[in-house]
């Protein structure tokens, strides 16, 4: 079925509103946008909007509230979800996210469906490998796409805060 600008509108207010709620990035945001515009079909559109949760309204406003705070330093003091993992010694991958399918599942909506990875390496070090995540994967305050954890280390997966036991 061919697209009435109606039906975009409606997509790109959809979006909006998931974006305001901490559940698409600046980027993914502009990008599904973008393909919101250049769609010809129905089905086209209401891809773009699949994945996204329903509107959660008190919990929209914590997560807008909390958006406002940019990465690093002021990152603590935003509002967060706490998760403590100890990780097992004998694991060589642990994978975090919503799907159940995941080794350490949440029920977090900033976190993706498969986030992130944390690799064992030979050295009884772990490893955090972030895996095309809409929110990013940040330890110590810096985006990481990959990177060394360490006991202490502050690691954080969209709006959760995990506290890791190597």
């Amino acid at each position: 079925m061919r697209v009435s600008d109606q039906g975009r509108e409606r997509t790109v207010a959809v979006l909006r509103e998931r974006a305001l709620d901490g559940c698409l990035t600046l980027d993914t945001f502009a990008g599904r946008v973008e393909s919101a515009y250049r769609a010809k079909t129905v089905e086209e559109l209401d891809a773009l909007v699949a994945d996204l949760p329903p509107e959660d309204g008190w919990r929209g406003v914590l997560r807008r509230f909390a958006s406002r705070f940019a990465p690093g330093e002021e990152r603590a003091t935003a509002p967060a979800l706490e998760l403590e993992v100890r990780l097992p010694s004998s694991a060589e991958t642990v994978t975090v996210g919503r799907s159940n399918a995941c080794d350490v599942v949440v029920g977090e909506q900033t976190v993706s469906r498969v986030h992130a990875e944390l690799r064992h390496m030979d050295d009884d070090a772990w490893i955090v490998r972030d895996l095309d995540s809409t929110n990013g994967t940040w330890l110590n305050g810096s985006r990481v796409s990959e990177a060394r954890v360490c006991g202490g280390d502050e690691l954080w997966l969209g709006g959760l805060r995990m506290e890791l036991h190597l």
